[in-house]
């Protein structure tokens, strides 16, 4: 299912093109609606047992469905996730690097959730397109990408799909190529919401570990961790970025130190190393927030 939403190129006619030279292709022209709305568009049209999700600038490996889909039959299993390819390209668009970035092969299970290594990588959570689902899964259980965010949309769905599935089959061999621009992407563009987004994405990772059954120990440990490194990446957003004002910058600081969240995590932190005792310290002690921004200026 191709889906043009809204493009204002040739993208639309291209998909057309696609569609009159093999008829398993299917055609979709919207409204600009954004890429959630786009891909709940897909979700709806879509039939087949199985669904993966690809964005318009990143590419599978040829055999990429045939390999996934052989997987997902072959274990019974109701998720398939790979690895893939990181390919950092110029400004002309020629790939200056390609990183691997590659699962451990294996199955994981709920019946026995031990290998299941819970990392702040946790298996790229955060993307769509390095999975294949059942279809029925995402369905029946009427989940949908939250269309009300502007980031982070795949780690809240991916949180809510795979904690309904029993067993999650993963392969190490990278099959989606997820390509990395020089210029500014959603990804790289500073959100005003950014600290509310990274502990609703915290949130979303421990209620999957809840579900998957670990102790309150593991998830609690997993969620401080998580939540602190969502604190440091959101407050060198904030300190970086050039739409604010140094003192709206102190501002949103102060806003996002004195927050409840903030303070319930800060107390319960164990720090794993000198890195994050020191900047530990310079949280707790305001008198020392001019070391803050030195700590995260580019």
């Amino acid at each position: 299912i191709l889906i043009d939403d809204g493009s204002t190129d040739t993208s639309g006619r291209i998909c057309d093109e696609y569609a009159t030279k093999d008829k398993r292709v299917r055609v979709i022209h919207k409204k600009n609606g954004g890429v959630s709305e786009t891909r709940n568009c897909g979700i709806r049209e879509a039939s087949g047992r199985y669904i993966s999700f690809l964005d318009s600038d990143d590419y599978f490996e040829i055999e990429t469905i045939e390999i996934s889909s052989s997987v997902i039959e072959a274990e019974k299993a109701d998720a398939v996730i790979w690895g893939y390819y990181a390919d950092f390209l110029d400004a002309e668009g020629k790939v200056l690097l390609s990183k691997i970035i590659s699962p451990n092969t294996g199955n994981l299970s709920k019946k026995d959730n031990s290998r299941l290594s819970v990392d702040e990588q946790f298996w790229g959570i955060g993307y769509v397109w390095n999975k294949l689902y059942r279809t029925d899964i995402i369905k029946e259980n009427d989940f949908w990408f939250n269309k009300d965010i502007s980031m982070g949309e795949d780690t809240l769905f991916n949180a809510s799909v795979l904690s309904e599935a029993g067993k999650i089959t993963i392969l190490e061999t990278p099959l989606t190529h997820y390509i990395q621009r020089p210029e500014k992407t959603l990804g790289t563009t500073f959100h005003h919401n950014i600290y509310d987004l990274k502990m609703m994405w915290c949130e979303a990772k421990r209620n999957f570990l809840v579900k998957w059954g670990f102790n309150n120990y593991k998830i609690e440990s997993f969620y401080n961790k998580s939540a602190f490194n969502g604190l440091k990446s959101s407050l060198k957003s904030v300190i970086n970025t050039d739409e604010l004002t140094d003192l709206e910058k102190g501002k949103y600081i102060d806003k996002i130190l004195q927050d409840p969240r903030t303070l319930n995590m800060l107390t319960s932190f164990k720090p794993a190393n000198m890195k994050e005792s020191v900047f530990l310290f310079i949280l707790k002690h305001k008198i020392l927030r001019g070391a803050l921004y030195r700590y995260f200026k580019k």
